[in-house]
């Protein structure tokens, strides 16, 4: 599934992240709030500096700075980059000087594999295609070592801004053929019904 346009930034408001009306997020189930996803992002910070013994780290698709918040805990240099002014604003102040309110197509103010690990999660499929291969491109610029991805590969029609839905495949194509190598890839069926693929990549070097 693909859409010509990408919803506009003011979409991504407290509705969408907490009420749930626009999106997965949200609710008494899954509402986006420090105290519900802050303990989830320190374990899974913990566990992405053990494997890749990154010191610095860009997540795309920041929203609120969580998993930014648990990766300075760790003494990690991590910054987030989102496109929604409601999650940047009303991200925790201890955080917010790390997160940029940008554009993931548009990341030229960072440098040349300026972090170690780029962490690219539920973010690219809200990138019409006009726009998501310069989004991959960038992402490829901006990162040393290892990309870790994770889409939708099979959606669920409820959050309209998920408006480039490719399978496991395509994804694995865009980045092996820009010098990144697949070495975990896995599939699962999420209980909301989506089919979602984490598919991490690490830099091929190059002969010498």
């Amino acid at each position: 599934m693909t859409r010509q346009k990408s919803v506009s930034p003011e979409f991504y408001d407290e509705e969408y992240f907490l009420k749930g009306t626009k999106s997965g997020y949200g609710g008494q189930f899954w509402p986006y709030t420090e105290e519900y996803f802050l303990p989830e992002e320190r374990k899974f910070a913990k566990n992405l500096i053990e494997l890749t013994k990154a010191k610095s780290v860009l997540v795309l698709g920041c929203a609120r700075g969580y998993l930014v918040k648990a990766l300075r805990e760790l003494d990690v240099d991590a910054y987030g980059v989102d496109i929604s002014a409601w999650a940047i604003e009303n991200s925790p102040s201890d955080v917010k000087p790390f997160l940029v309110l940008a554009d993931a197509c548009y990341l030229s103010f960072f440098k040349d594999q300026q972090f170690d690990v780029c962490v690219a999660y539920d973010v690219l499929e809200h990138i019409a295609m006009s726009d998501l291969i310069k989004a991959i491109s960038e992402t490829c610029r901006l990162t040393k070592n290892y990309i870790l991805l994770h889409v939708p590969v099979v959606d669920n029609g409820v959050d309209e801004s998920h408006v480039s839905i490719f399978l496991n495949m395509w994804w694995r194509q865009q980045f092996n053929t820009r010098g990144w190598k697949t070495i975990y890839n896995r599939t699962i069926r999420q209980n909301d019904g989506i089919i979602s693929s984490y598919i991490f990549f690490q830099r091929r070097q190059r002969n010498k």
